[in-house]
């Protein structure tokens, strides 16, 4: 493996199975702090992954692009919600 590749699955693997959950956690339960909080947040961002591509395949859209798109635009949809509720 090289450098690049390493730094690919680092990235994915917080993106995936971390990001997701920390951020809706950090959004409905802020008194949660330390290995409760990383505990929590990879059993939701797994659960959240799985919801979402099997929505996409009850659709009948699953495919790389998609499922991308979708994670994505959930995730800046939950990163605005958190952001507008912290300025408040």
């Amino acid at each position: 493996m090289d450098f690049l590749s390493i730094i690919q699955l680092i990235s994915g693997v917080i993106l995936i199975f971390f990001l997701p959950g920390y951020l809706i956690l950090r959004l409905f339960y802020k008194h949660l702090k330390g290995l409760e909080q990383i505990v929590i947040s990879i059993g939701l961002s797994i659960s959240f992954s799985i919801i979402i591509a099997l929505i996409l395949g009850f659709i009948g859209i699953f495919n790389y692009w998609n499922s991308i798109i979708a994670y994505t635009i959930v995730l800046v949809g939950v990163i605005t919600y958190y952001a507008i509720r912290m300025i408040r």
